[in-house]
């Protein structure tokens, strides 16, 4: 299972767990989640069953508006390479090319504008969820 699977079991998932179960054909009590999310690609399947308001909502919260900033694409990439390298500053740094201090300032900076830190493990998990939201729905757009 991946990390941050049971905050989204026990938060999230409980909002639209009987829908999940119903497109999926199952009875609600044969349903487990733990068993079926073992990947991120499963992780962004069952987002993406959340309703279109949970999602925004849950966007709109946890990103404060950076989602309008001109500097978003900058700031989302740099927070997702982040999470990919994994939170290795050297890594991140130079795959997106950049000097590591001004990686730091980025991580800094998203702490300042969503009140999120990126250093603690709830809240980069609130931000990878709400940058993968905003991603779904952009791809919808």
């Amino acid at each position: 299972m991946i990390p941050g699977a049971a905050f989204v079991r026990k938060g999230i998932m409980k909002i639209d767990r009987l829908s999940h179960c119903q497109l999926c054909e199952y009875r609600e009590e044969d349903y487990d989640l733990h068993d079926d999310i073992k990947t991120y690609g499963d992780m962004l399947s069952v987002l993406g069953l959340l309703s279109e308001s949970s999602r925004r909502d849950f966007t709109t919260r946890v990103l404060r508006d950076i989602d309008r900033r001109s500097d978003y694409k900058a700031i989302r990439d740099t927070f997702m390479e982040w999470c990919e390298s994994p939170f290795s500053s050297s890594g991140s740094a130079r795959r997106l090319r950049l000097h590591r201090n001004s990686l730091q300032y980025r991580l800094k900076k998203i702490r300042a504008l969503t009140g999120k830190d990126p250093w603690k493990f709830k809240d980069a998990f609130d931000l990878w969820v709400a940058f993968s939201l905003k991603d779904m729905e952009n791809l919808k757009s």
